[in-house]
């Protein structure tokens, strides 16, 4: 008797149906979100590069940079390991210091796993492309994205490498952060005079 009064207790308090899934969300997306080409802003944000995250991080840093969530710090932040304002990127809670020596994610302080690993996979079977195959490389592009090509090759920004199979592609390589920080700063005077 104790069973059946339980299940009918059970089944006049509950209202919904269990395990029945109702459809999609409300509102569907009929297209996908899409940048503003021409926003300076937004080049500057996907330019930004995140080095040392573990998978997950990287994988939320690169979701805010697709949908525009994506803010970055106008001043250094706080370390959480040495007290000092050494964080020069958002969503960082560690110095690039101190996630190094501890070894963990500068964002989560997770084990970091995958990132690096990642970039070497990447470059694995590429070599740097010599002269030869850069000038061929560019002659494909629009002028001003060959000029500007270039121009990154030869302050070291970016680097050309050629797969096995002929394909080629570019890895960005950052600067000290001190270099970042006066670009920013020269960019926000440029608004000004606008």
């Amino acid at each position: 008797g104790g069973r059946a009064e339980g299940r009918e207790q059970a089944g006049a308090m509950s209202t919904a149906r269990g395990g029945v899934h109702r459809g999609g969300q409300t509102y569907q997306n009929k297209f996908a979100f899409k940048h503003n080409k021409g926003s300076k802003k937004t080049a500057r944000i996907l330019s930004i590069q995140h080095q040392g995250l573990c998978n997950r991080c990287n994988e939320k840093i690169e979701w805010r940079k697709k949908f525009r969530k994506y803010k970055p710090i106008k001043q250094p932040l706080t370390c959480r390991g040495c007290e000092q304002r050494n964080v020069h990127r958002a969503y960082h809670t560690l110095c690039h210091d101190c996630a190094s020596t501890r070894k963990v994610c500068p964002m989560c302080q997770g084990d970091r796993t995958g990132t690096e690993a990642e970039v070497d996979e990447e470059l694995r079977g590429a070599r740097q492309a010599n002269a030869k195959e850069v000038r061929q490389y560019s002659t494909s592009l629009r002028e001003r994205d060959r000029r500007r090509l270039l121009r990154e090759l030869d302050s070291g920004l970016i680097r050309l490498y050629k797969k096995e199979d002929g394909t080629m592609f570019t890895k960005r390589y950052e600067l000290d952060d001190d270099d970042d920080d006066d670009d920013d700063d020269d960019d926000d005077d440029d608004d000004d005079d606008d």
